[in-house]
Order: structure tokens, then sequence, then C-alpha cells
């Protein structure tokens, strides 16, 4: 009886949360097939021709290098800051668990202390490294930092994955004579690729998103894709229909990324969850 009321609640509520979710992605797309004075007026307009004009703008944008120049630094720096956090963070992750100490609660804390920082403490730091070395709207800086920001992140994503594995897999490897480069290469990535997976994804997704760094650090040359979609908030105006085309575009990779990983993302989040 209370599992049918539970139902009878919690599918309605579940229903309406998703609604939520997705309406703003919804009207997203609305304004990007108007013109530029429908994506403006009040009340909204609910019926109208839609247009492609406004994707052609944001494909062929002159000022930010056009939309695949920009998909191709966000590419660049968003994939590989999370494939360098990874390559950093698994090991890392790893030698915490194979070889434990005292000291390990301390070192996951430093970990997670770096994240508490606001980047606005640390941009004035970041961008004086920058201009001394040269690298300012460099692609790679971005892809630097971006790697910087991920390590501690995935090496508390890969710990909890690596102690949910009983500790006599690494020990019977250890007996075998597989070392520890080893066991990280040939154990290590065929039985956690799950989590791998996920950690890979919500660092790329993280690092796609990312604004504040690249609009600090980055001009024309290494503009990523956030950068391009707040090109068109100007002095002359906000260009509402331009914006929301360039951002569903910015969405669209990353939604495709995600839905071919999706069962690998599912399965990661729940490993360990059901024994």
């Amino acid at each position: 009886m209370k599992g049918r009321m539970a139902r009878r609640i919690y599918g309605p509520v579940a229903y309406v949360v998703a609604v939520l979710y997705v309406f703003p992605v919804v009207w997203l797309l609305l304004a990007s097939l108007k013109s530029e004075n429908q994506a403006v007026a009040l009340p909204p307009q609910w019926l109208f021709v839609p247009k492609l004009a406004n994707y052609a703008s944001v494909f062929f944008n002159v000022n930010g290098g056009g939309y695949l120049h920009s998909l191709g630094n966000s590419i660049i720096a968003a994939g590989g800051g999370a494939l360098l956090a990874l390559l950093f963070g698994v090991p890392a992750a790893f030698a915490l668990t194979l070889y434990p100490s005292r000291k390990d609660g301390n070192i996951l804390f430093w970990l997670l202390s770096t994240k508490m920082m606001p980047m606005a403490g640390i941009i004035v730091p970041l961008y004086v490294i920058a201009r001394n070395l040269q690298l300012l709207d460099n692609i790679w800086a971005l892809l630097l930092i971006y790697a910087g920001m991920g390590v501690p992140m995935v090496t508390w994503m890969m710990y909890s994955f690596f102690k949910e594995v009983p500790t006599e897999i690494w020990e019977a490897a250890s007996l075998d004579g597989l070392g520890s480069v080893g066991i990280l290469t040939r154990l290590v990535v065929p039985l956690l690729r799950t989590g791998i997976t996920s950690s890979l994804l919500i660092m790329l997704v993280l690092n796609w998103n990312e604004f504040f760094v690249a609009v600090n650090l980055t001009y024309v040359h290494a503009a990523t894709l956030p950068i391009l979609i707040s090109g068109y908030m100007s002095s002359e105006g906000l260009f509402w229909a331009k914006m929301s085309a360039s951002g569903v575009m910015a969405i669209l990779p990353i939604l495709v990324v995600g839905w071919m990983v999706h069962k690998q993302f599912v399965r990661g989040m729940t490993f360990g969850a059901v024994k």
C-alpha cells in the first residue's frame, strides 16, 4: 500500500522535475529559430516561421573565427585536459589504494581543498604566469590549466572506485609477478573502464562548459565555444537569437558524446552500489 502511494506521489513529481529541466533547452531551441525581434518579444511568440539564418550566422562568425574554430579549441582544451587529468589522477588514486597509509586522509583532504578556492582568487596569478610565458590566447595553456583543475576531482572519483575492488585482486596480481605498472595497465584499465569512462565524461562536461578562465586568458585564437556564445553580448546590444543558436550548437556535441557513452556512465556511477 505504501509502495503504491509512493509511486502515485513520486511519479508526477518526477515528471514535473523532468519538464523543469527540459524546458530551458526547448526555450533555447525555439529562440534560435526566431528573428531577433521575435526572440525578445513580450509576450513570447509561440507561433512563428522557423528560420536557420541564426545558425548560418554563428557557423560563419568572422569575429570569433567561426563555429568550427571554436569547436576545435573546445575539443582540444576540454578533451585534452580531461585525458591529461586521467593520466595523472588514475595512478594517484591507484597509489593511494595500493599503498595505504595514515596520511591518506590528509592527502585526500588537501586535494579536495584545492577545489574550495574560488577561481577569482587565482585567476590573477594564472594570468601573470601565462603572460610571462607568452601563453595568453594559447589553447595549450588552457589545456594545462583544465588538466590541473581536474586532477583532484579525478583522483577522488577513481579512489572511490578503487576502494570498491577487493584487495585480494591486487594481492593476487602481485603474487603472479605483476608490478605496479603492470597492474595499472593490464588489470586496472580493463576492470575499471566504466569508472574511467565516467570520470572522463564528467571532466569533459566541466571543461566544455568552463567560462571564467577562458574569458580571461583567451581572445580570438584560443576562443572556446563559451567565448563564442558570449561574443553576441556586445556594446551594440544582446543578440538573443544568435546567442541561442550558438548555445544549441555548443550543447549538441556534448549531447552526442554523452548519448554514446551513457550506458558506461550509468554503470560507472552505480559501481559498487549493489553488492
